[in-house]
């Protein structure tokens, strides 16, 4: 798949997600996460994800999405893949874990599970 077309695909998705934009709640999430070391599996590192509203998820996949190449190829799995896969997969990454970090904000039950089963229940 042609990498901008699926940049401009996943950042259609962001602007048209439904979001928790409220300060005080973003926080609150945020804080609670952090409480339990959770860290997304980001390949490329996006900082203050948990703090993201959402114009600053659209600015950082753009930022994925613009992620130099000469980088992208210090990484241990660029052997194995091209360059254009990589970002693809670092970038439906992130628009998935905005995805649970929304339907966390929003109280999601089913997000609460999702997070307690990886970084909780042992």
């Amino acid at each position: 798949m042609d990498i901008e077309k699926k940049y401009n695909e996943l950042k259609r998705i962001l602007e048209n997600m439904e979001s928790v934009d409220d300060s005080s709640i973003i926080m609150k999430i945020a804080d609670r996460l952090h409480g339990i070391s959770y860290s997304p599996p980001f390949l490329i590192e996006v900082k203050h994800f948990t703090e993201m509203d959402k114009k600053s998820a659209i600015t950082a996949l753009k930022y994925i999405f613009e992620f130099p190449e000469s980088e992208i190829k210090k990484f241990a799995i660029s052997r194995d893949k091209p360059v254009a896969e990589i970002k693809i997969d670092a970038m439906n990454s992130f628009v998935t874990e905005y995805g649970l970090l929304q339907r966390l904000r929003m109280d999601v039950p089913e997000a609460w599970d999702q997070i307690n089963e990886l970084y909780e229940d042992d």
